[in-house]
């Protein structure tokens, strides 16, 4: 099932609920599933928190996904922790590349395990995959050959593909999504 044969967006998935997917055609049963498939959620992700996509994982300091969730620090701490997200700390931060590398090579443990073994949400896991095999695309190598770059190289390389979250405040106009705003559905035909 394509999520644009309902009008829907990747953004739409994550964030609709339930009722509103059926809304857009989605048959009841298939609602869960199909944002499951796409975003590896199975509830709907709240806008103050989708605006943290991209921060999780030890990329970003505490005080930085409170402000893009629009939380207190304390709400956001509590957040990452009855979820098992990660915040970059001092002693302890990596950069999107480095994160989505790891991700990407732990592809084969079960998507909830290595989710709480990197600290992310599961859309950003999905995403972060998604983005890494298009860098490797982008470059013409394989995943054997980035097992061989330094930390500097793989940087360099994840910034020269364009590749890379960002936590999409341009995608949440007030009150709702827009499919004005598509974002390409990971592994969904266009």
């Amino acid at each position: 099932m394509n999520p644009h044969q309902f009008g829907l967006d990747f953004w739409d998935l994550l964030l609709l609920p339930n009722a509103g997917l059926v809304e857009h055609g989605v048959p009841a049963d298939h609602a869960t599933k199909l944002r499951m498939s796409f975003t590896g959620h199975q509830r709907p992700l709240s806008p103050s928190w989708m605006r943290t996509i991209g921060c999780w994982g030890r990329t970003e300091m505490l005080d930085t996904i409170a402000e893009h969730a629009g939380k207190t620090r304390a709400q956001a701490k509590s957040y990452g922790a009855k979820r098992g997200l990660r915040a970059a700390t001092k002693k302890h931060r990596r950069t999107q590349a480095q994160l989505a590398a790891g991700l990407y090579f732990d592809r084969e443990r079960v998507p909830t395990e290595s989710c709480r073994w990197w600290g992310v949400l599961p859309v950003e896991r999905v995403l972060l995959l998604a983005s890494f095999q298009e860098m490797l695309d982008s470059h013409g190598v394989t995943p054997l050959d980035a097992l061989r770059w330094e930390p500097t190289e793989l940087l360099l390389r994840w910034k020269d593909s364009g590749v890379g979250l960002e936590a999409p405040l341009e995608r949440l106009p007030p009150g709702g999504t827009s499919a004005a705003n598509a974002h390409p559905i990971p592994g969904s035909p266009q």
